[in-house]
């Protein structure tokens, strides 16, 4: 309440001018919300499209831990590939000796 209002402060305030702070008051209130009217659809706004990143990363980014069994998955295939062809270029070194042997007897 201000000094023209109410002209002493120790007197308690009159109905009339209850109704004015009312009054005051409500139009602070509507002005504040059309002030936050632009913020709000913003943040409506921004809250939708980072939902549909959200959804968009569940759908397409793997886990840690589906990322670390798929790297476990291609570290045991390519051991398995070491071994497989450790096991191959000995079966062609014997080959390559059983043929040197079977050239050698035919020349």
């Amino acid at each position: 309440m201000t000094d023209k209002m109410h002209s002493n402060a120790n007197e308690p305030a009159t109905k009339g001018e209850l109704g004015l702070l009312r009054n005051e008051l409500g139009s602070f209130h509507a002005e504040m919300r059309e002030m936050f009217r632009p913020i709000q659809i913003s943040l409506a706004h921004h809250t939708a499209e980072l939902a549909d990143i959200r959804g968009y990363l569940k759908d397409k980014m793997v886990t840690r831990e589906e990322f670390h069994s798929r790297m476990d998955g291609f570290a045991g295939r390519a051991d398995d590939f070491d071994y497989s062809a450790a096991k191959n270029r000995a079966r062609l070194d014997e080959h390559e000796k059983r043929i040197s042997a079977l050239e050698t007897k035919h020349a």
